[in-house]
């Protein structure tokens, strides 16, 4: 009987999760409706550091506009007060060793660590960002666009990384970066082994990333 009745008076609703426009218009009108301003580009940017968790999103919002009353909502805001997903935060320590600001990088590993944060993903991400930078480089050094490797790689809607890679790599040369990555790889295959701390694998990679970075003799 129960399942005559479904059949009779019951539908079918597919509830996907929102994606694209039907993310970021409503966090920009939920902050309009506050007396506050997210443009199209910082909402984006805060979809990229906090997650793509609809509730999420618009607890972020509300926490940002009454941080902010009545004026815009910049990327300084979210990083100061939006609560940042794991991804995010690590590259926000390998943006702080790029600009050779050890102190603030260790302390987003250490954020990370007391979090309990996968040292996989720690170093996965990491190693991510710095093949994003040298594929980037070399692309540009060839006298073409970054963006252009998007389909080699298969990057899809993540291409922006790409951009990205070029942006933070422009103030290195290939070779700075080959060594970056031989580092990383060294650092790989320690936390595969399991012998060591993996925090004080992550730690000594940082020190010896810095120093390369820096242009400092390992």
């Amino acid at each position: 009987k129960v399942i005559d009745l479904i059949k009779k008076k019951g539908a079918v609703c597919i509830l996907n999760k929102r994606r694209g426009k039907e993310l970021i218009n409503p966090l920009m009108k939920s902050a309009e409706k506050q007396g506050c301003v997210l443009s199209l580009q910082v909402a984006n940017y805060l979809v990229s550091v906090v997650g793509d968790d609809y509730n999420t999103l618009i607890n972020e919002v509300n926490k940002l506009c009454n941080s902010v009353p009545g004026g815009e909502i910049t990327k300084e805001h979210i990083d100061e007060i939006a609560i940042k997903t794991d991804e995010a935060k690590i590259y926000d320590l390998t943006k702080f060793l790029l600009a050779k600001n050890f102190d603030k990088a260790y302390g987003v590993l250490s954020v990370l660590v007391k979090q309990k944060t996968e040292p996989e993903l720690i170093l996965g991400t990491i190693i991510g960002a710095y093949v994003d930078m040298y594929r980037a480089k070399v692309s540009v050094a060839c006298g073409k666009p970054a963006e252009e490797l998007s389909e080699a790689y298969s990057y899809g809607k993540t291409a922006f990384r790409l951009s990205n890679g070029a942006r933070d790599s422009s103030r290195m040369d290939l070779g700075t970066l080959r060594k970056c990555l031989d580092e990383l790889s060294k650092a790989d295959m320690k936390l595969k082994s399991a012998r060591d701390n993996p925090t004080v694998i992550l730690e000594q990679l940082m020190v010896r990333l810095f120093l390369v970075s820096g242009g400092e003799r390992v």
